[in-house]
């Protein structure tokens, strides 16, 4: 399977919507104390959007 532009688009513009809310948001998003859901979905959808890229980082 080879990812599409449109896949790419999402993914990067997925990951930029995740750190403007690490910029803004004061909660905690890595680890066991993490404690923002939002955070936590959006990183979610990066890691899936990244995955139908073929890209694992």
């Amino acid at each position: 399977m080879t990812a599409t532009d449109q896949d790419v688009t999402r993914a990067e513009t997925l990951y930029g919507v995740y750190r403007a809310h690490l910029d803004t948001c004061p909660r905690r998003h890595i680890g066991i104390l993490a404690d923002c859901t939002e955070g936590a979905r959006l990183l979610s959808a990066v890691h899936a959007a990244r995955l139908a890229t073929g890209r694992r980082q």
